[in-house]
């Protein structure tokens, strides 16, 4: 799958990219994400999208350093769905003894992760075994083939739960401005009272609009326009970092949280520096008040001492204090207001998903 000339000369994946295919009614859309630690944060951007994955493993080299970080990396976002594919089974005679070696490394990873896998399926992506049809020179191979273990990925529906809506700017048309912003939860329709946060300003509702086409009602994933009338006529509309939810449900404002934390730079990060954290449409200023927890992504070993200071690649659970309330959610509850980036002189450096409620 990889597109680019830099991708195929170096035979490693380097940038995400997206291909849809269906098969037997069945829509899929496939992230190719890159596995290699300098481009780590692109994986990331790959597997946020998801609700499922395929984990490639190379035969011939098996386990590798970059093995553990993504099922780390998949456990903390949230994807639990996730197919082990063992391939270039070409290139080892598909030799049962080199894939009962690796299946069972990955059954001891999964088990420290405290996940099970959908299946663990020898392949060979250049000769296509086992991607569509049985393999006759796997007999021993027991299992069905990869596009059927796809098929029968259940991708359960998340609950609609409480309306939030990030505002990411306004638009003015015919005189009119509406407020423009991403479902990130719930539900809305026209006629409906709603509170502006962090103020929690009183408004209500007036259209809902979606390429000049007026809506009854939006729901997650969906951008919008909003019209809306505030109940104090002199106040100022909503802008970029507000947060628009329910009147009659106050959403958490909080200045400080835990956090679970990767680093996506080659560069450090020290307990109480100055930072900015990227929290849906949310901007503040931040710091690392402690870390509370550190694991070696590369053998899941926990660190006994965390220390101070978090460097390129490190995985970490800690607590961050902001300069001023912000609107978050608990990642596994809302994973848009649960999500963010840290950023250095505007650089990003990390990223991490709240853990409001639990911690680590």
């Amino acid at each position: 799958m990889d597109s680019l000339s830099e991708e195929r000369e170096q035979k490693i994946t380097v940038d995400s990219s997206h291909i849809d295919f269906s098969y037997q009614g069945h829509e899929f859309s496939i992230i190719d994400a890159p596995g290699h630690k300098q481009f780590i944060k692109n994986m990331i951007t790959g597997a946020s999208q998801a609700n499922a994955a395929v984990l490639l493993v190379d035969a011939r080299e098996g386990i590798q350093e970059q093995t553990y970080r993504h099922l780390y990396l998949l456990n903390i976002l949230g994807i639990d769905r996730i197919i082990a594919a063992v391939n270039k089974m070409d290139q080892v005679n598909y030799d049962s003894a080199v894939y009962d070696r690796i299946k069972h490394q990955l059954l001891e990873i999964a088990k420290k992760l405290d996940f099970e896998f959908v299946a663990i399926i020898p392949i060979s992506a250049l000769k296509g075994d086992l991607l569509v049809n049985p393999s006759p020179k796997m007999p021993w191979y027991r299992g069905t083939p990869l596009i059927d273990q796809l098929v029968a990925i259940d991708i359960q529906t998340r609950p609609l739960g409480e309306f939030r809506l990030p505002v990411q700017g306004l638009f003015k048309l015919d005189d009119t401005e509406y407020i423009l912003g991403t479902v990130a939860s719930g539900e809305i329709a026209p006629d409906t009272s709603v509170a502006i946060y962090p103020g929690k300003q009183s408004a209500r509702i007036k259209s809902i609009q979606q390429w000049h086409r007026q809506l009854s009602q939006a729901t997650p994933g969906m951008a919008v326009a909003l019209n809306i009338e505030l109940a104090d006529p002199d106040a100022s509309l909503p802008q970029r970092g507000n947060i628009i939810g329910p009147i009659d449900n106050s959403l958490l404002l909080t200045n400080v949280f835990d956090a679970t934390l990767f680093i996506m730079d080659n560069t450090f990060i020290n307990v109480d520096e100055p930072l900015e954290l990227c929290c849906s449409t949310q901007k503040v200023n931040c710091r690392i008040v402690r870390i509370t927890r550190k694991q070696n992504a590369a053998n899941l070993e926990i660190i006994e001492n965390p220390g101070t200071q978090l460097a390129d690649a490190d995985i970490a659970g800690v607590e961050i204090a902001t300069d001023q309330n912000i609107c978050i959610e608990d990642f596994q509850d809302i994973p848009t207001m649960g999500r963010f980036t840290l950023l250095k002189s505007d650089h990003t450096i990390a990223g991490g998903v709240i853990n409001k409620t639990s911690g680590l």
